[in-house]
């Protein structure tokens, strides 16, 4: 993964990372599907840290897509509170760290608390897209460059 950062680092690349498979990791870990998506939170963190050390220009994670409000209620709701859980600890780090952080896409399907959270940094730059389609992507996009890390 480092080398993988600084190699992005040089050439003032923006890393974009699809977040996919933290259910799959924990089922494959006789564990369930929240024990993944919360591995999933430490995971990002441990990606925006080390893209802070790396001098990294620019991290998108996508986060949550469209397909995603399919799936069960309760692990939609587990999923809100991990991401409610998220801002209100990390984001203050962030900050620190002078990482300009961004939410793009409409997270206002997400309840009021994350909405007001969100607005609250709006001004910040460190990019998380929830419900999206890879079409309305690309239509909006002239380009698509992703970077898969393997491993997470």
């Amino acid at each position: 993964m480092a080398k993988i950062l600084k190699q992005a680092s040089k050439n003032n690349l923006n890393v974009a990372i699809i977040m996919d498979g933290n259910g799959r990791w924990a089922l494959s870990n006789s564990l369930n599907i929240s024990k993944g998506h919360q591995k999933g939170v430490q995971v990002v963190k441990d990606i925006v840290q080390e893209s802070v050390q790396q001098k990294i220009s620019s991290l998108t994670l996508y986060a949550f897509s469209s397909e995603n409000w399919s799936r069960p209620k309760a692990e939609i709701e587990a999923i809100k509170k991990l991401v409610l859980d998220a801002i209100e600890e990390q984001v203050p780090e962030l900050i620190e760290q002078k990482v300009k952080l961004t939410f793009f896409g409409r997270h206002d399907d997400f309840g009021k608390k994350i909405s007001k959270k969100i607005s609250k940094f709006q001004s910040w730059h460190f990019s998380i897209i929830f419900d999206y389609t890879l079409l309305q992507w690309v239509q909006g996009f002239q380009a698509l460059i992703l970077v898969t890390i393997k491993g997470f």
